[in-house]
């Protein structure tokens, strides 16, 4: 631990001082997310690409991400873990690069505009996925519990302020062709503030208090916690290759079949967050009484299988409505997870168990992805309104094993202000 983490340790007044790089480094990730991550499928469908192609193309990265990442964690074992944050940002900052530069060109031949993609947001993703482990891990050393809580409840606030900015900001701006410029060219202004949002997340990863613990990875211990897991992460893997038989075509079934233009596609995808930001507000302020697996069955029970209904959203509105609904409940699941296994994860088991755990989640939202992708082409004759009704039915199915799991392996801990610290998840 270094002498400067020791002070602001004994000093939280200091601490809190020193936080607000970490702050203004929350809204700048969730701002690019809303104003990048967020139109890569819409993206992709202006370069060419087909409803199932930018579905699968937002899939498909995660493999290379996950299977790169499991690749290098075994090379830089012994880097610092805030070196490796930094590293990871600047990654994606090229990827963000590579995009503007995509943005601009004109490519007809669509195979190399898929591999083009491809690549790109592979290295976008391995950025995003490598650091969010060593991320846990460096802020968990300069945090006391005690001290989380407030510090992840405004942390949680500016992030949802980033994303709908973001959004808000990427919708006006592709929907009003601000300069006159054509789509694909603004496409390129998106990740232009998109690249700069990150150069100044970088500086502020650079004014964090840095960490001297160094990047640690064993395969040994993610093996042991998966066995110890197995019903939990078998019941996980199930149920979230069943949510991305669909979900991954809703942004090129907006868009080509229902016709919406990218103000009211900003709008549908602005609901959801809505919806988010106003139950984990109800419930900091409410004394909870449901356990953790409770919160995420009723969440998932009820969100899971919304896209059935999809078909009969016949208005923006329609739509507005349902997405708000789906965020309101998949932040019960939201928080139940975080609740009965991230919270109770030791320190020395984090970068592990959080790789593991997103490596299952990417596996079977690619596994997802392609038979999804298979039923649109070969079952439903690109007929997505069976799709859709197909898809929340299977999803209502396999949330069901999660009854059987009553602590997900670990102990929960469910007192309120534990919800509030959560809210960032």
């Amino acid at each position: 631990m270094t002498h400067i983490l020791l002070q602001l340790k004994s000093d939280y007044r200091a601490l809190k001082s020193h936080l607000k790089y970490s702050y203004f480094e929350a809204f700048l990730s969730s701002f690019v997310v809303g104003i990048a991550e967020s139109f890569f499928a819409a993206f992709s469908i202006e370069k060419g690409m087909s409803t199932i192609q930018s579905g699968m193309l937002l899939s498909l990265p995660l493999i290379l991400a996950v299977g790169a990442n499991l690749l290098f964690n075994f090379y830089i074992r012994h880097r610092s873990i805030s070196q490796q944050v930094k590293r990871n940002t600047l990654l994606q900052t090229l990827s963000l690069v590579g995009l503007i530069l995509f943005s601009i060109a004109t490519v007809n031949n669509s195979i190399l505009v898929f591999s083009s993609l491809m690549i790109l947001y592979s290295v976008y993703w391995y950025g995003y996925f490598s650091s969010q482990p060593v991320w846990n891990t460096w802020i968990s050393e300069i945090l006391e519990d005690h001290q989380g809580h407030e510090y992840f409840a405004l942390r949680t606030r500016l992030t949802q302020i980033g994303i709908i900015s973001g959004l808000v900001l990427g919708g006006a701006l592709l929907q009003w062709k601000i300069l006159n410029l054509a789509h694909g060219h603004l496409f390129g202004l998106l990740f232009s503030a998109a690249f700069v949002g990150q150069i100044f997340k970088y500086y502020s990863f650079k004014k964090h208090v840095p960490s001297t613990s160094v990047m640690s990875f064993s395969f040994t211990k993610v093996k042991t916690i998966f066995k110890q897991n197995r019903s939990f992460f078998s019941s996980y893997g199930l149920f979230n290759a069943s949510l991305f038989l669909s979900a991954p075509y809703v942004t090129g079934y907006l868009l080509t079949t229902r016709n919406l233009n990218y103000f009211n596609f900003m709008l549908v995808t602005v609901s959801l967050f809505a919806g988010k930001i106003v139950s984990t507000y109800i419930l900091s302020l409410t004394v909870n009484k449901l356990t953790p697996i409770k919160l995420m069955i009723i969440g998932g029970i009820i969100a899971a299988p919304l896209p059935l209904l999809w078909p009969y959203c016949t208005t923006p509105e329609t739509m507005y409505a349902l997405n708000f609904i789906s965020g309101m409940f998949w932040a019960l699941w939201d928080v139940g997870l975080s609740l009965s296994f991230f919270k109770n994860i030791s320190a020395e088991d984090k970068i592990e168990t959080v790789t593991l755990y997103h490596s299952i989640g990417f596996l079977t939202q690619v596994i997802g992805t392609c038979i999804g992708a298979l039923f649109i082409k070969y079952v439903f004759h690109y007929n997505y309104h069976s799709v859709f009704v197909f898809a929340g039915i299977v999803r209502f199915m396999c949330i069901l094993p999660f009854r059987k799991n009553k602590n997900l392996g670990f102990e929960a801990d469910t007192d309120s202000s534990s919800v509030e610290k959560l809210k960032a998840s």
